[in-house]
């Protein structure tokens, strides 16, 4: 079998060399292969539609994150992730930091709804008794508002219709109203305790107006101490890399020593908290050992000097030494 495998090998050689030799191209009786309609295919996928083209064109790139703020690794990564960032490709760091950018965005977006509610709520709180009679603000604000377009809106007989109905919910005095009506005063027993009631209120006003005062103090200062503990809880945060990944076990180990009526400070319970934490404490250690490993390399190439070379001096001097011994003994 290898005899007529070389015989055919040697033929088609000489085959191909003579066709060279004579300008003729060589026929290959192989069938033909799968090229032709790949080729097919191309020419029909160069012959579509521009619009198509014009759409692909027309879709926004993607932002991709500048170099320098790939730099920094994201503050939402765990420590350990944080550590070997700046081993990650850079296709995937752009990734990361985009998804982090928009989370970021959403986190936002959420926090002015919240801001939003807060405003509310603070718009809301002087009547939270009303709110608390009528089953609650989702049942108390629709009718109010619903009453109060009617007012403003609506046809004569409706308004007087709400009137009327309102008179009847809130037992208001007919004759009051009346009088209220055609500009006169309220009734005499109407008038007699309002005078009191107007009494009652002159004596209670200044003690009213000290109680506003120890509230407005009192909730300056809360204020103040607030403040105070969000700028030194902000400039901690700036100078320890992993705050905000213990500041929670941080709250606890704080509160644990008050409730055992010690005060704990920032910086121990910081320290409490990333040794006990296995992943910060590694990579903490793991610095610790790279520093000593490097103070010991520096103090390694500290000491320089030719092979021998402070042996020679002290090999010197020990031989002057001698000699002075040798020439004295041999004075004496």
């Amino acid at each position: 079998m290898e005899i007529e495998e070389n015989d055919t090998l040697m033929e088609n050689l000489s085959a191909a060399w003579d066709a060279v030799e004579s300008d003729e191209p060589v026929i290959d009786d192989e069938p033909a292969t799968e090229e032709e309609p790949l080729a097919a295919e191309a020419s029909e996928a160069s012959e579509a539609p521009e619009a198509t083209a014009m759409e692909a064109s027309e879709e926004p790139p993607a932002e991709v994150p500048q170099a320098s703020d790939l730099e920094t690794p994201p503050a939402g990564l765990p420590p350990e992730a944080r550590e070997v960032w700046a081993d990650v490709p850079p296709a995937v760091k752009a990734a990361i930091a985009k998804r982090e950018e928009d989370y970021s965005r959403g986190v936002k977006m959420y926090a002015d709804n919240a801001k939003r509610a807060q405003a509310m709520d603070k718009t809301l709180a002087p009547y939270q008794q009303l709110f608390a009679m009528n089953g609650g603000p989702q049942n108390t604000i629709p009718g109010l508002l619903q009453t109060a377009s009617v007012l403003q809106m609506g046809a004569p007989a409706q308004k007087a219709q709400i009137v009327a109905q309102l008179v009847k919910q809130f037992g208001v005095d007919v004759r009051a109203l009346d009088n209220a009506l055609v500009g006169q005063g309220p009734p005499k027993e109407m008038q007699q305790q309002s005078e009191l009631d107007q009494m009652l209120n002159q004596k209670l006003q200044p003690l009213q107006q000290q109680l506003q005062q120890y509230q407005q103090r009192e909730q300056q200062e809360q204020q103040q101490q607030q403040q105070a503990v969000q700028t030194e809880l902000q400039q901690f945060a700036a100078n320890n890399e992993f705050y905000s990944d213990v500041r929670a076990d941080m709250a606890d180990l704080m509160d644990m020593a008050s409730n055992r009526g010690r005060q704990m400070s920032l910086e121990e319970a910081y320290n409490t908290a990333c040794a006990a934490h296995p992943q910060i404490s590694k990579i903490i250690n793991g610095r610790k050992s790279a520093e000593e490993v490097g103070r010991r390399r520096t103090a390694a190439s500290s000491i320089h000097g030719g092979p021998g070379g402070s042996m020679s001096a002290d090999t010197t001097s020990l031989t002057a030494a001698l000699n002075d011994a040798w020439d004295n003994a041999g004075r004496m």
